[in-house]
């Protein structure tokens, strides 16, 4: 004896029909893809590569300065510099500017293929994580001018108390990466 699995599927079950439900979801299915197609700009997702370097900065900045923190944010972008070196990733470093009005604002790390914008910050104390965050949305207004996808690292030297909120709150309002580094 042969059974088809979808022999009973649109039948009804207990009263009623699975063909309303299933339609519905077909249809935000496809909205979901349409709005992805459309490139609006509503939603960046992250490239794999951008995700790569990510990750990589991830793994190997906090080794970088096992002995001693890092004294300064060039040492933080310096230690950046090394790690795009090793992925063999094509950067560009403090050479390019978003101009907004009369200030420029120049990204630590450019990586052009991606339309990548990546800023370094160092949380210490005197410049905490409130101080942080508002650099970060003055720079996330200029980036988004000019780069399609923005990656924040901040190298915290015990000044963060929630690095997830800072993530979370930044992907969620801003749709840009943020990686915290907790030394």
């Amino acid at each position: 004896m042969t059974v088809d699995p979808l022999d009973n599927l649109f039948d009804d079950i207990y009263n009623s029909s699975v063909v309303p439900q299933a339609l519905d979801s077909i249809e935000q299915a496809i909205g979901v893809f349409e709005h992805f197609l459309e490139d609006d700009g509503l939603i960046r997702m992250p490239s794999k590569e951008t995700i790569d370097i990510e990750t990589a900065i991830e793994r190997a900045l906090r080794p970088t300065f096992r002995s001693d923190p890092p004294k300064s944010e060039r040492e933080v972008q310096d230690a950046i510099e090394n790690i795009l070196r090793a992925l063999g990733v094509g950067y560009s470093r403090d050479t390019e500017v978003a101009p907004v009005g009369a200030k420029g604002f120049r990204p630590d790390f450019i990586v052009e293929r991606l339309e990548l914008a990546l800023e370094v910050k160092l949380a210490k104390p005197g410049h905490d994580a409130a101080m942080i965050q508002e650099e970060i949305a003055a720079d996330i207004s200029a980036y988004r001018t000019k780069w399609k996808q923005l990656l924040f690292v901040i190298y915290d030297i015990g000044v963060i108390a929630d690095p997830y909120r800072i993530r979370q709150s930044n992907i969620a309002l801003f749709g840009v990466s943020v990686v915290v580094i907790k030394h």
